[in-house]
């Protein structure tokens, strides 16, 4: 079962939920409090791949397992980049991880994460545990559409496909934002997708949107394919 908790998108949710897998966060609350670093890695560049990246830094993380179930491995987006255009989905599957920009007080510098075609995802997780993202702004409007596509992807999906613990996925002040072609009116995906089949259904999972907004076009804004929604 995956439970999806959207907390504080139109104001204070009541009670409080922390972000399993040792996080020090707590979500459903006006107050963040950003998890204690044990490493910090900065993305320097906003290049799709190479160094400095968050392609690189991700994949980096994703192979090195934490010391323990409470260290927390930061990656800090350098607050000189804007804008990071992908031309392949950031994919990430590993544990205890922490994405932020420079300047998470101010939403005006929050770094844009895009696609360089609307048919292609910006961010696929899988199986993650105590991944948090925040202050970042995913969206696909004014990437180039494919001529031979009549679709546009999804701008983040959150799935749990793998035989492992129990996925734990939080987003903080974030914005999803899909931009679906209007001339294409045949097929339509979400800003945020969660689930991906049945073999989701078999494990379980928890995804928590705090303090964030998703938007959809003539797509779907969330589409949910677990057997669980929770709005708190």
């Amino acid at each position: 079962m995956i439970a999806v908790l959207l907390l504080a998108l139109l104001g204070r949710a009541s009670g409080q939920s922390t972000n399993e897998a040792g996080f020090r966060a707590l979500f459903g609350t006006s107050a963040f409090v950003a998890p204690t670093c044990s490493s910090a890695t900065t993305v320097s560049s906003s290049a799709d791949s190479g160094s400095g990246s968050l392609r690189e830094a991700l994949g980096m993380l994703e192979a090195e397992q934490p010391e323990t179930e409470t260290t927390i491995r930061c990656i800090r987006i350098d607050g000189s980049i804007s804008e990071i255009t992908v031309l392949s989905p950031l994919t990430f599957s590993g544990s205890n991880v922490y994405v932020f920009p420079q300047n998470l007080d101010d939403a005006s510098t929050f770094p844009v994460l895009k696609p360089a075609k609307r048919d292609i995802e910006v961010l696929n997780v899988d199986s993650a545990t105590g991944l948090t993202l925040a202050g970042l702004r995913f969206t696909n409007t004014g990437s180039d559409p494919l001529q031979s596509s009549d679709q546009a992807a999804t701008c983040v999906r959150v799935h749990h496909s793998q035989d492992r613990a129990p996925m734990s996925v939080a987003f903080y002040r974030v914005s999803v934002q899909e931009y679906t072609i209007v001339a294409f009116r045949t097929k339509y995906h979400a800003a945020v997708t969660i689930g991906q089949g049945e073999r989701d259904k078999q494990y379980d999972g928890l995804v928590f949107f705090t303090e964030s907004a998703i938007h959809g076009n003539t797509g779907t804004t969330l589409e949910c394919k677990a057997q669980t929604i929770t709005m708190a």
